[in-house]
């Protein structure tokens, strides 16, 4: 009876200290995914060019940003996904529509998996819409023709 209450205790001593040090990863993976999160928001999204760097840097200059309820959009997809690469030139088209009032950021959920797992990404492609803060204000999962997706993004303007 001794030994048993002994190996219980022991077992139990080793799953709290087994919890911290995954809770201990699962923070560094957090910050990883944070600073990920911040570039994100923090920086220029679209189709690299110096017209919608100088436009995004203007609106952020007028504080028109601070008006917008959608600072982001992301379209998390792969190489390998053919909806994805139809999806792709409709992202574009978008993203210079709309430079300077939203950015947009394209993510590869093969090269970004901590990225693709905080927002729930299980399938692709998925256009997830942040506010400034990095909080989700909508979502959606596959295709989507331009038409459908200019909708959603009116929404927010």
């Amino acid at each position: 009876m001794k030994i048993k209450s002994m190996l219980i205790a022991v077992a139990a001593a080793a799953s709290v200290s087994l919890a911290s040090c995954a809770g201990k990863a699962d923070s560094a993976k957090d910050d990883a995914t944070d600073a990920i999160i911040g570039f994100i928001i923090g920086s220029n999204i679209g189709a690299n060019n110096e017209a919608n760097t100088e436009a995004a840097t203007e609106t952020v200059a007028n504080g028109a940003k601070e008006a917008m309820p959608v600072a982001v959009i992301i379209d998390f997809n792969a190489t390998w996904c053919g909806p994805c690469k139809q999806f792709a030139p409709i992202f574009e088209a978008a993203a210079e529509k709309y430079a300077g009032n939203i950015e947009f950021r394209s993510v590869d959920v093969d090269r970004e998996p901590e990225l693709a797992e905080k927002y729930g990404v299980q399938s692709i492609p998925m256009v997830v819409f942040l506010d400034k803060d990095g909080n989700v204000l909508d979502s959606n999962v596959g295709f989507m023709e331009a038409v459908d997706f200019e909708q959603m993004i009116e929404k927010y303007l």
